[in-house]
């Protein structure tokens, strides 16, 4: 009983062992099944996305060549154009090359031969009437300088009849030049004077208190009433409603044949017996002044009888026209309403 009770568990054991050998394999084989599977879908997928990388990269590929092939196109037009415009132009400028040459009539001429020229005072419609032009296309027209950034106003217009020589260069250069008329007047006798600081000097370190609330409007009146009192001088040009400008006597240089309001305090008075007028220096004492206010006595007289001493250390600002004379800005006051002290 012994022998076969040994036989038959020798037996069972060699049968285990058998059954977890063939479990061993089964697994394996299907770990490699699964490893297989598992693999080929992968490989499937980063085919299908390299295809898809390529025909994006072809299809940017075709549009770039596109893109530059259309700007060169363009670039060919555009140096076409300007090629024909270069060629028109320069046959144009041939052609009126001689009347600018020889003719060597002024801009006024020239203006009223055509009735549709811009310097005409009037111009022909479609119909063929004769319109007079409005004062807004004279004033948009016949800016200056100095008031092109003037809004134009309707109404008044102070330079009527010599619209044509308004945006000549020798308008310019003569009301720029503006020199006080020639009058009867007494030299400043003057022995000794301290040479002052430069203007820039002056200008930041001492410079003017300045007035408040000083508003001057341009009116049919004052231009009636500054022809009166400036005879010699025939370049107004001001549209009806224009704010007269207010600057600082160290700026009066700059102004020179402009209605401006000039602002500053009296260094030094003179009064000349001889014309029976006070002279005002402003920054230095003369022959180093700014600027110089010119007043008739009997005008000075009324603020005070003393003017030399009643004005000299004031604060004043003075409405007027700005002249030269020998080099240096004046203004001739001839009104008492022109002066103010603040």
């Amino acid at each position: 009983m012994a022998k076969i009770l040994h036989f038959i568990n020798r037996n069972v054991k060699q049968l285990k062992l058998k059954a977890m050998k063939k479990v061993v394999v089964i697994s394996l084989m299907s770990l490699l099944f699964l490893a297989t599977f598992a693999q080929r879908p992968s490989k499937s997928r980063s085919t299908e996305e390299n295809d898809n990388d390529r025909n994006k990269n072809e299809v940017t590929v075709n549009r770039s060549q596109e893109n530059t092939s259309r700007s060169v196109e363009m670039k060919s037009d555009r140096s076409d154009n300007i090629t024909s415009n270069d060629r028109t132009s320069t046959t144009s400028r041939s052609d009126d090359r001689p009347d600018d040459v020889y003719d060597n009539r002024s801009i006024a001429d020239k203006g009223n031969d055509h009735p549709d020229n811009e310097y005409n005072n009037d111009f022909r419609n479609e119909s063929g009437d004769r319109v007079n032009r409005s004062v807004d296309d004279k004033i948009i027209k016949t800016k200056t300088e100095v008031h092109k950034n003037i809004e134009p106003h309707s109404g008044y217009n102070a330079n009527s009849g010599r619209d044509h020589s308004i945006n000549s260069r020798t308008y310019e250069v003569e009301r720029k030049n503006y020199e006080t008329p020639h009058r009867n007047r007494s030299h400043h006798e003057v022995y000794y004077v301290h040479k002052p600081k430069p203007v820039e000097y002056r200008r930041i370190y001492h410079p003017y208190r300045e007035p408040y609330n000083i508003h001057v409007i341009w009116t049919p009146r004052m231009y009636h009433e500054y022809m009166m009192i400036y005879p010699d001088y025939s370049y107004w040009y001001y549209p009806n409603g224009y704010r007269i400008r207010t600057i600082s006597a160290y700026d009066a240089m700059y102004y020179i044949g402009e209605v401006v309001n000039v602002y500053g305090r009296v260094y030094e008075t003179w009064y000349s017996r001889e014309t029976d007028e006070y002279f005002l220096y402003f920054g230095a004492r003369y022959p180093y002044q700014d600027f110089t206010i010119v007043i008739r006595g009997n005008k000075a007289r009324q603020f005070s009888r003393r003017p030399e001493i009643f004005f000299e250390g004031r604060y004043i600002w003075v409405t007027g026209l700005i002249s030269l004379h020998r080099g240096q800005p004046e203004m001739m006051v001839m009104k008492k309403h022109q002066i103010h002290l603040y």
